[in-house]
């Protein structure tokens, strides 16, 4: 029984998302949150012409990634993302740095080097902030390409959209990752 419900839900998924399919804009408040905490991290970044943004306040069935090409603002690529089902099933809602939590974890990265692992193509993360997110390597919180709508952590796109997402973030790209607590 368990089985067909997680079976069915993934259909349902799949279906809201085909109608989520056209591009989106990334909501105001949070491209503007994304842009008033790059500056903070200037430091850590290497590639200054492109950026990653993920809202988590979105639900799983959005696409809720945009990779951004800072100057002009253009979106190089929107997509859906996962996150972990331990975090809340269709909006993550519980986050962790806490290694052995298994959930998702929010903040500021910046992407490090590609690299062929157990999951193909994949992009190392570095989480710049304390007790939020500096735990992410230790995690091993990573850009990689599956077809699962939740991870342990990592952030899954499909395959053909972590590609491009790689071959666009690697080697130093800043990540914003939004968030919300429940109230």
């Amino acid at each position: 029984m368990k089985r067909l419900s997680v079976l069915l839900l993934l259909l349902l998924i799949f279906f809201l998302g085909v109608y989520s399919s056209l591009t989106t804009r990334p909501n105001a408040e949070v491209l503007n949150e994304f842009h008033r905490m790059m500056p903070r991290f200037r430091a850590h970044i290497a590639k200054t012409g492109v950026a990653v943004l993920i809202d988590y306040d979105q639900p799983l069935i959005r696409r809720r990634l945009w990779a951004i090409e800072l100057k002009t603002g253009a979106v190089l690529l929107n997509a859906h993302v996962s996150h972990s089902m331990k975090s809340g099933l269709l909006i993550p809602r519980d986050f962790s740095n806490d290694p052995k939590s298994y959930k998702s974890c929010r903040g500021a990265f910046v992407t490090g080097k590609a690299y062929q692992g157990r999951h193909g193509y994949s992009l190392q993360l570095n989480g710049l902030e304390k007790d939020v997110n500096d735990n992410a390597s230790k995690r091993a919180i990573i850009f990689q390409g599956q077809y699962r709508p939740w991870s342990l952590g990592s952030f899954i796109t499909v395959p053909l959209v972590n590609q491009k997402l790689i071959d666009l973030a690697q080697g130093g790209v800043f990540v914003w990752v939004h968030g919300s607590e429940p109230k």
